[in-house]
């Protein structure tokens, strides 16, 4: 006598099976979210770094100078300096999202995705007063989403938003 499978085993087999495939697909869909999230994070940080490293770097090369002086202004969302020997001004301003280099009527984007820049001079009467300053602050935050997930940068595990990337310049007297 042949002996064969009954419906009922074939039925929970299939059952089983269902449900094992179920967990592998969840599975790669949250690996899939995390891969992207990250991406996106690595992104932000590369890109906010750069502008950030870009900014620093020549602005450190500014010199205060009587006739010239560097200058924050528009709610500490500009700042205006000249390099010795360069007769044409810089600035950096945050518009629609974009840090963007102005020098000589051009202007180039060095970062997108980015939610708030700030320039403060330290050591005068206010933030926007670099006539006796010694140090001038910049502050960036970058934001965008990626798969309907906010991701800020930086980010700080436990913290609620409010975190700056951070740099520090001694300026040139």
């Amino acid at each position: 006598m042949k002996r064969g499978f009954t419906l009922a085993e074939i039925l929970i087999s299939a059952l089983i099976l269902i449900l094992i495939t179920m967990a592998i697909v969840m599975i790669f869909n949250i690996g899939d979210k995390v891969f992207f999230n990250d991406s996106g994070l690595i992104d932000l940080q590369q890109d906010s770094r750069q502008a950030m490293d870009g900014m620093i770097r020549e602005i450190r090369q500014a010199k205060q100078e009587a006739l010239r002086p560097l200058s924050v202004t528009n709610n500490r969302g500009t700042v205006t300096f000249f390099i010795p020997n360069i007769t044409n001004s810089i600035s950096y301003s945050l518009q629609n999202g974009q840090i963007i280099r102005t020098h000589s009527g051009a202007t180039e984007v060095l970062a997108n995705n980015i939610a708030t820049l700030s320039f403060c001079c330290e050591g005068g009467i206010d933030c926007l007063d670099c006539a006796d300053s010694r140090f001038l602050q910049a502050q960036l935050q970058a934001q965008k989403t990626v798969n309907q997930l906010l991701i800020i940068f930086p980010s700080i595990p436990g913290a609620v938003g409010g975190q700056n990337l951070i740099e520090e310049v001694r300026l040139r007297q």
